[in-house]
């Protein structure tokens, strides 16, 4: 007589140890490829990071460049409020003022931003609209003025330039006589 326990047994394990061989190596597969996607996104990320941290440095070095430039603006303007129109410069810019900002950083060599700020020009020059003391005996005329602020880092080649019109008055004005 035949053992009936053994035989279904037997085709079991059989059928099982089978399925188990061809399936072996589809989870090395999907472990690579979860391995490789995850590495793309990494590398991508790298790069983004690397970019997003040289364009930061970009901006805060023009940064620096645009608001010396807008202090050699404000230096213009001081100087004009005290009738100087132009000051020593030993650039080639003739009768400018000239200054140097230095530049805090925590590298070993401390750098200078150089500031050049142009004479004044006179560019307009009319009777003070509205003004009830024009009816005197000495009119009252707004002078407009025109002067450039520039600002340059030589090192990280970048600079900045801001021009700047600025309206005086009213101020008495009286034409000399011939």
């Amino acid at each position: 007589m035949r053992d009936l326990n053994m035989t279904p047994f037997r085709g079991y394990v059989g059928r099982a140890s089978r399925r188990r061989q061809g399936e072996r190596g589809v989870a090395l597969i999907l472990a690579i490829l979860t391995l490789f996607i995850l590495t793309v996104f990494g590398i991508g990320l790298l790069f983004t990071t690397t970019t997003e941290l040289q364009i930061a440095g970009a901006e805060a070095t023009v940064n620096k460049t645009f608001y010396a430039a807008d202090s050699g603006v404000q230096y213009g303007i001081q100087q004009g409020k005290l009738n100087f129109q132009s000051g020593p410069c030993a650039t080639p810019v003739t009768g400018s003022w000239c200054f140097t900002v230095p530049e805090r950083n925590t590298g070993t060599a401390p750098r200078t931003l150089s500031v050049n700020v142009t004479p004044f020009r006179i560019v307009d020059f009319q009777l003070a609209p509205g003004n009830q003391l024009n009816v005197g005996t000495t009119p009252l005329f707004d002078v407009g003025y025109h002067f450039d602020s520039f600002s340059a880092d030589t090192a990280l080649n970048s600079q900045k330039q801001i021009a700047v019109d600025i309206v005086v008055g009213p101020v008495p004005f009286v034409l000399p006589n011939k």
